[in-house]
């Protein structure tokens, strides 16, 4: 990631209204947010809480608590308090924050950037967890996934010559790319890092409403969920907008129906991405819009994917069951545990393989 950043120079990085960041000046904020973490104590196996809204700092204290080999961990906007209590008594060290909240393990996002920067010592073991990410808590208190940072160093995001056919054509796509809600969020952190891999511009979407944001940003991408595109092309159809600077959408969070996507590819143009994926597992296959319908596309080599039956065994091609995911990158944990690499994981949704190891889901994504 500071590679990246150090090669983007002074190409802007990230476009908050008016406020333009390069390459360049991203690099100088992580290292300036790592000097004040270190000078707070914040090192190696630390669990740092990430409060914070959507703008350059926030994007930039996230690398920085990885620099100095910290255990991240990103709390959601609107999280219930006591699922929010729940998180912050985890193991968390200190709570980085942009909020007016203070308290004894408290670190003002303002304060930690006035450190000088040097250059970045990195401090991550590779056996250490770098960041938790949480479950949403629909279904009661939010459980933590973990990566180790050996695990994360291994991801595809940020090079290019490991992206998978699909990414690589999504990546051609990402020189605007919409950014909201919370950098907290997996889904919009990686698309994020994919954007400046790809040499383009993460711009916050503020507020984010659609189409309005696409319009008046000149937006080339963003992720959507499945409810939030069919209400874009309902209006699309109603109230038409200039929509001609979008070259995608990546729709995920549930699943998209084949006649929903048949709708918006004819509405909206050749321009929407189904990812499939869960918060245990990150991406397992995403679809292109050239993919067929009901398809969410071909897993890269690097993940195993398996559709198994009742008991536990696997499927024949065209045969309903069970996907089961075997994944480097990340499983459920607690923290201090060591996650074990390899894990084979249940999507817990139904699934039909195709003789051309092509994936249909039928359930959750």
């Amino acid at each position: 990631m500071l590679d990246l950043l150090a090669a983007a120079g002074q190409r802007p990085v990230f476009e908050h209204g008016a406020r333009l960041v390069s390459g360049a000046g991203m690099l100088d904020l992580v290292r300036r947010l790592a000097a004040g973490l270190r000078a707070a104590g914040i090192g190696p196996g630390d669990g740092v809480a990430m409060m914070l809204g959507v703008n350059p700092e926030a994007f930039a204290a996230n690398i920085a608590g990885h620099v100095v080999g910290a255990r991240v961990v990103g709390v959601r906007p609107g999280l219930p308090e006591a699922q929010t209590r729940h998180v912050l008594t985890q193991d968390i060290t200190a709570v980085v924050t942009d909020k007016d909240i203070t308290g004894p393990t408290v670190l003002s996002l303002n304060e930690l950037v006035t450190a000088s920067a040097n250059e970045p010592e990195l401090l991550a073991r590779p056996d250490n967890v770098a960041r938790l990410i949480y479950t949403s808590g629909s279904t009661g208190i939010p459980k933590a996934c973990a990566q180790t940072y050996a695990a994360m160093s291994s991801a595809w995001t940020a090079r290019p010559d490991a992206w998978p056919p699909a990414i690589r054509e999504l990546a051609s796509r990402l020189s605007r790319y919409l950014v909201f809600g919370s950098l907290s969020s997996q889904v919009m952190m990686e698309y994020g890092v994919l954007t400046l891999a790809a040499g383009g511009t993460m711009v916050v979407a503020d507020p984010p409403a659609f189409p309005d944001a696409i319009v008046r940003l000149r937006a080339s991408a963003s992720v959507i969920t499945v409810p939030r595109l069919n209400k874009l092309v309902a209006a699309q159809r109603e109230s038409p907008v200039d929509l001609s600077s979008l070259r995608a959408l990546m729709v995920s969070g549930s699943p998209l129906p084949a006649a929903r996507l048949r709708e918006a590819l004819d509405v909206l143009g050749p321009i929407v991405f189904h990812g499939y994926g869960q918060t245990e597992t990150g991406t397992i296959s995403m679809a292109t819009p050239f993919d067929v319908p009901g398809s969410v596309g071909f897993p890269p080599d690097v993940i195993d994917v398996q559709v198994r039956d009742g008991n536990g065994e696997p499927s024949p091609p065209g045969v309903d069951g069970e996907l089961y995911v075997r994944t480097l990158r990340r499983r459920p944990g607690t923290g201090r545990s060591r996650p074990r690499p390899r894990r084979c994981s249940s999507t817990a949704g139904y699934a039909r393989g195709t003789s051309a190891t092509s994936t249909q889901t039928a359930g959750c994504t």
